[in-house]
């Protein structure tokens, strides 16, 4: 009797354990529906920055209509958002995967410029790091020579006069020790051939958990993510 009583704990145990290693990964995601939350209000301040730049010939389309959920097998964080931009806004980076957040663009290379600007001023959040898209070129990394300067308003009031505005009359090349030092602050941090990747704090008014990335060894598998964001999306129906 008392060695069945022990066999007894072990087993249950034993049930507890493999229980708690089968439990879903997404149930301790911290911040999850502001997380979901934000991702929509992302999806709205693209549409209404795409409307107000559509005169300037900065043609970008949603990509919720082509790619309406997350990927999955790409770009898990452990919590929170961060944000992939090139001359326009890229990808976010999300617990459920990768959201790609535009599909094609044109325009002119400054009004995208000012696209993005328009658009990131929604946002709060920290310079992470450079994305290198290109094997071939070394990307260079740029900042406002005007820290404040306000690109769509600049660009209009130039095109005005009748004056052309150039690239590196607005841009400052940054050496590899002021690139270093931009990480972590909230500068618009502007790159060619390559993107930057931004860790996102807010989204107007919703605040998101402090973003980690997430290891490819530890995503979380597809079958718990489609049921986590299907979840949301039952929870959240106006989305």
């Amino acid at each position: 009797m008392k060695s069945f009583r022990v066999s007894g704990l072990l087993l249950i145990t034993m049930f507890f354990s493999v229980n708690a290693m089968e439990r879903p990964k997404e149930a301790s995601i911290e911040g999850v529906q502001a997380s979901f939350q934000a991702i929509q209000r992302v999806y709205r301040i693209l549409d209404e920055a795409i409307a107000a730049f559509q005169p300037r010939s900065v043609h970008v389309r949603n990509g919720k209509n082509e790619w309406p959920e997350p990927l999955t097998s790409q770009d898990q964080t452990e919590k929170g958002l961060f944000i992939d931009v090139g001359a326009l806004p890229g990808n976010l980076f999300t617990p459920w995967g990768k959201i790609i957040l535009r599909d094609g663009c044109l325009g002119p290379y400054l009004w995208n410029l000012a696209f993005t600007q328009h658009f990131l001023s929604h946002f709060k959040g920290t310079f992470v790091n450079g994305v290198r898209d290109s094997q071939i070129h070394q990307p260079k990394y740029y900042r406002l020579k005007q820290k404040d300067l306000d690109l769509k308003q600049h660009l209009l009031e130039q095109e005005q006069l009748g004056n052309i505005v150039t690239f590196d009359g607005l841009f400052q090349e940054l050496s590899k020790e002021e690139f270093e030092l931009r990480k972590g602050t909230d500068m618009m941090i502007v790159t060619q051939f390559g993107s930057t990747l931004f860790a996102i704090d807010t989204v107007d008014e919703i605040q998101l958990p402090k973003a980690e990335l997430l290891e490819k060894k530890e995503f979380r598998k597809y079958e718990d993510m489609k049921k986590c964001w299907q979840e949301l999306k039952a929870e959240n129906t106006d989305h």
